[in-house]
């Protein structure tokens, strides 16, 4: 389900795309819950999705070679993550999982790839 222009507007990777880029943005956005505990992604998956906190907490984390957990921060509202993969199309380096029921904003890389087509101005402001 796509979601709407103002809940992009205050996440800082968009914080210059005007009204109309917004608007292109959030048609492509999709949202999806996720409760409490839920795994979103594992370390060493594939990645081409970037995740966005519309409200909630996920802890992302990796293990070191005993196998214990450290945290290496703890995504809120409005923080992106997952971003790194998507743009270099390489494994994830960490995990994620959601510390309370959240509601996540997801971005392709090729929905990504489509709003820089059709509004070339939106890939410089987000640079």
């Amino acid at each position: 389900m796509p979601c709407k222009p103002e809940d992009l507007a205050d996440v800082k990777l968009f914080e210059l795309l005007d009204e109309d880029e917004l608007k292109e943005l959030a048609a492509v956005v999709d949202s999806v819950s996720v409760r409490a505990n839920e795994i979103i992604f594992h370390a060493g998956d594939l990645g081409d999705v970037l995740y966005i906190v519309g409200s909630g907490e996920v802890e992302l984390f990796v293990k070191d070679t005993t196998g214990q957990k450290i945290v290496l921060t703890v995504a809120e509202k409005n923080d992106l993550f997952g971003e790194l993969s998507m743009l270099d199309a390489r494994p994830r380096s960490a995990s994620a999982v959601a510390l309370v029921d959240s509601e996540l904003l997801l971005l392709d890389r090729d929905d990504l790839l489509l709003i820089f087509k059709k509004q070339p101005d939106a890939a410089l402001n987000m640079l």
